[in-house]
């Protein structure tokens, strides 16, 4: 059996994983030095190489819907930097979250309620503990908070 070799525009495995790591590595060091530059500019390249593989490997409609969570999560990563946009970075990544519901219903429409009580329990308790906290956020982490449930639920199902 012989292997292919990977055309010069399919990125190797091992390509991304180094520019996953130098980018997350360039993150921490702007943490450390406290550069925000560094940490604007360094934040969403680690999410790029995960994007171009699956751009690469998987180009049925998952894939598309996980692309695109990974794009609007990337995106929420960002603006997340910043105060200001606080709400904004949060409804991408619902945005990101809910293509990633998408996707893992394409792959199995079997329900499996009971699988999802775990994340309700967890929902459930977060709400529990951090309800007085969320002042104006009250309406947006609970619909936020019950979009990753459903994405955890529906991974595993």
């Amino acid at each position: 059996m012989r292997m292919e070799t990977p055309s010069r525009a399919e990125p190797r495995m091992s390509t991304l994983i180094t520019a996953g790591i130098v980018a997350a590595a360039l993150f921490y060091f702007g943490i450390i030095t406290d550069n925000f530059i560094l940490r604007l500019i360094t934040k969403p390249l680690p999410i790029l190489p995960m994007m171009a593989l699956v751009y690469h490997h998987a180009r049925d409609h998952y894939g598309r819907f996980i692309f695109s969570g990974l794009f609007f999560c990337m995106i929420g990563d960002v603006l997340l930097m910043f105060a200001d946009f606080f709400l904004f970075g949060m409804a991408a990544f619902f945005i990101g979250h809910a293509c990633f519901v998408a996707a893992f219903v394409r792959v199995s429409r079997h329900w499996h309620p009971l699988r999802a009580l775990p994340f309700a329990v967890w929902i459930g308790y977060l709400m529990y503990v951090t309800w007085d906290r969320l002042g104006d956020l009250q309406w947006a982490v609970p619909v936020y908070a019950a979009t990753i449930g459903i994405m955890m639920w529906r991974a595993s199902a």
